[in-house]
């Protein structure tokens, strides 16, 4: 041992290192990536940060700086990127955009407070719900889809302190959310818009969709690794110009303090080196690399073979047809970045993906009918042709195969059907749900877990979640209905993650509350 040198100590202690070797010898490097994080690689990054990066893993000193605290070269870091978004102030969150919503919420909200919000949120708000013990009253499509009805709700519901609303979500639709914004102009009511997958539209300008900051939200939390050139987890919270006037006692300081109760009291400095650069990179060239990005984007899809076809869905609206030629005068309602393409017609989507990533292509997701690609700036032609040269030798194999009924295209859709349906219609819409009540220790110990089949009409006492994307499709105290489980085995049959779930011997169990009545209305009851 004495003989050895450090590198021969520090490639000695690697090779017994199991996650290191498992993406080491994963050789990301040699993957063409349409997946999450979007700096792929450090593709844009310069030499010097990629060569030299943990030389900014910096503990928080008097000549560096902390992020819960921020000195001069943060805040000027901060106030470039308020200036990019026309926000009156950002905030740098190196722990995820989780961290970011809860903070932003609880800013709203306060504890035991009241949120009104769509059911097509990340889990995150839920988990915020939770442990601030709010009461959630549930938007339907129709509300948001037409603000002026807002206004009687409100009426119904004064104690709402804020509306919290998800675009774009993970497929690139948006709201119109302007319309909303000048709804609660007057109000104290403050706009919370979860925007993780739009943190690149205010350097698209007139080729994006209008950011949310441009269309009056209050409070938007943005992940930057999502779509810019920054590493995982780096967020960024944004605060309206008009949050002041609305709410004098909510500013950054105090929702930087709320924050800094969910994170660490050490958040890494490193990432927020490269927060900083995403930002000034796409501050100076992101029109630029939109422009062209879009221009692959087109081509691609204009090459994709039979049976393909991209299209624009949300999580919870249905899917129709893009044009090819998306020249329009008007600032698109979809992120013309999110490649949606719909496969049901030739195969399951989880399908198309696992066998994309045999040939060393990753996808972002797949849901049962439709497969994501996220492209990242920076990325070159040689990507998207080899994807489509993959694409073309699949779909040929898939034509000739015969599918089981269960993974034809009537099924698929069906079922798909049932997911986007499970996400339009609120399970507590006349009084407030109130998922802090599953904390609570009765709760726990009126849990059972059993197999899936056995849970038909039962109450689930955690939320059933595929992911990606993140979204409950149901809640804790929701029942758990025989079109569920069909959906639920039919993903989990195809290797996509439902949280909330257990295998054990092939079989699925879920989390049931043992003595919930039939009647069961609310988690208050715990």
């Amino acid at each position: 041992m004495n003989d050895e040198n450090q590198e021969q100590r520090a490639e000695k202690a690697a090779l017994r290192s199991p996650l290191l070797m498992h993406l080491r010898n994963g050789k990301h490097r040699e993957r063409i990536s349409f997946a999450l994080p979007g700096n792929n690689n450090g593709l844009l990054y310069p030499e010097f940060l990629k060569r030299d990066y943990l030389a900014f893993d910096l503990t928080e000193l008097p000549v560096t700086e902390d992020l819960n605290d921020p000195g001069a070269a943060l805040q000027a870091a901060e106030a470039n990127a308020a200036a990019c978004y026309g926000a009156a102030d950002a905030i740098f969150v190196t722990l995820g955009s989780s961290v970011a919503i809860k903070a932003v919420i609880g800013g709203a909200c306060g504890r035991q407070g009241t949120l009104l919000t769509a059911l097509d949120v990340h889990k995150s708000a839920l988990q915020a719900a939770e442990l601030l013990d709010l009461g959630l009253l549930f938007l339907n499509l129709d509300v948001i889809e037409n603000p002026e009805k807002l206004h009687d709700l409100l009426q119904k519901y004064p104690e709402v302190e804020a509306v919290y609303l998800t675009t774009p979500d993970f497929y690139g639709h948006c709201y119109d959310i302007s319309k909303i914004a000048r709804v609660l102009e007057k109000t104290k009511v403050l706009l919370i818009v979860d925007s993780a997958h739009g943190a690149h539209f205010p350097f698209g300008k007139e080729l994006m969709p209008a950011g949310a900051i441009e269309q009056g939200a209050d409070l938007v939390v943005c992940s930057a690794h999502k779509t810019l050139p920054a590493p995982t987890p780096t967020s960024i919270i944004l605060i309206g110009k008009k949050l002041q006037e609305k709410r004098p006692d909510l500013d950054s300081r105090k929702i930087r303090k709320i924050a800094a109760t969910f994170t660490s009291t050490s958040p890494p400095l490193m990432l927020g080196v490269g927060l900083d650069y995403a930002i000034s990179y796409m501050d100076l060239y992101g029109y630029s690399a939109t422009s062209e990005l879009l221009q692959l984007v087109d081509k691609f899809i204009s090459q994709l073979p039979a049976g393909l076809k991209r299209v624009e869905i949300g999580i919870s609206s249905d899917s129709k047809d893009l044009p090819a030629n998306r020249k329009s005068t008007t600032r698109p309602l979809h992120d013309p970045l999110r490649i949606v393409i719909d496969c049901a017609d030739v195969c399951p989507g989880p399908v198309i993906v696992k066998d994309l990533m045999a040939n060393k292509i990753n996808p972002e997701m797949a849901d049962l009918c439709r497969f994501v690609l996220i492209p990242h700036f920076g990325q070159t032609w040689s990507d998207f042709s080899r994807t489509l040269e993959v694409l073309n030798k699949l779909c040929a194999k898939y034509r000739q195969t015969s599918w089981p009924e269960d993974l034809r295209t009537e099924n698929l859709r069906r079922l798909d059907r049932h997911y986007r349906h499970r996400l339009t219609v609120p399970s507590f819409s006349t009084k407030p749900y109130h998922p802090a009540a599953c904390l609570n220790l009765a709760w726990h110990l009126d849990t059972k877990w059993v197999e899936i089949d056995q849970a038909c009409n039962r109450h689930v006492a955690e939320a059933l979640i595929p992911y990606p994307p993140g979204i409950p499709l149901l809640w804790p105290g929701d029942t758990l209905k025989l079109e569920d489980i069909e959906l639920f085995k039919s993903l989990i049959g195809h290797s996509l993650n439902v949280h909330g779930t257990q295998i054990k011997d092939n079989k699925i169990y879920v989390p049931i509350l043992a003595s919930a009545a039939d009647d069961f209305e609310s988690t208050l009851e715990y």
